[in-house]
């Protein structure tokens, strides 16, 4: 048995002019780069930063990120963004 072909091509961002895509997101005082924890409004779970992408066609902003827990890529609009997850710090043990 064949297969049926996909009937839609996907094209990745960089062969669309109107589609930039950005690594680094200033976020208060904080810089985003991949890899770290973020959380959104309305959204229980840590997602993993990936890059944010602007369309400016249809003027629209995103962030492409990943679940902590499932693994599965889901994009936001930039809006919806809480905030960054450090972790705590512990309490050193000092040295007399």
């Amino acid at each position: 048995m064949k297969k049926n072909a996909p009937k839609m091509q996907t094209v990745p961002f960089q062969h669309n002019p109107n589609i930039t895509c950005y690594y680094e997101l200033e976020f208060g005082r904080d810089v985003i780069k991949p890899g770290d924890k973020i959380r959104f409004k309305n959204n229980r779970g840590y997602y993993v930063f990936h890059k944010w992408v602007h369309n400016s066609e249809l003027d629209v902003t995103w962030i492409d990120c990943m679940d902590t827990k499932s693994y599965e890529f889901k994009s936001f609009y930039i809006e919806q963004l809480k905030g960054v997850h450090r972790a705590k710090k512990s309490i050193r043990k000092k040295l007399v």
